[in-house]
């Protein structure tokens, strides 16, 4: 290297200086698509996990509104089961 800044370099030299620069140039390529191909999994992810957490949160708001009514049913029921008990036993 230094004999093709200060000096004569041979044609090995230059020959040399281009198979590394070709190296890298290469090295910095595949870096690029590396680069480019964990961002295309980061948006992959992140658009799965957003759908997921959409299907999480109205999954959550089905189960709420099902607890809920069956709470609604097991007052209801709890509520005819007095009636009934206070109908039967209390004319006897």
């Amino acid at each position: 290297m230094l004999k093709a800044l200060f000096g004569t370099a041979v044609v090995s030299d230059v020959t040399h200086l281009h198979d590394l620069f070709d190296e890298l140039h290469s090295n910095q390529q595949n870096v690029g698509h590396s680069k480019a191909n964990q961002i295309t999994h980061i948006k992959r992810l992140d658009a799965g996990t957003s759908e997921h957490a959409k299907i999480i949160g109205n999954l959550s708001i089905v189960i709420k509104d099902n607890i809920i009514r069956s709470h609604d049913r097991f007052q209801h029921i709890t509520k005819d089961l007095l009636w009934l008990n206070s109908t039967v036993y209390g004319q006897n």
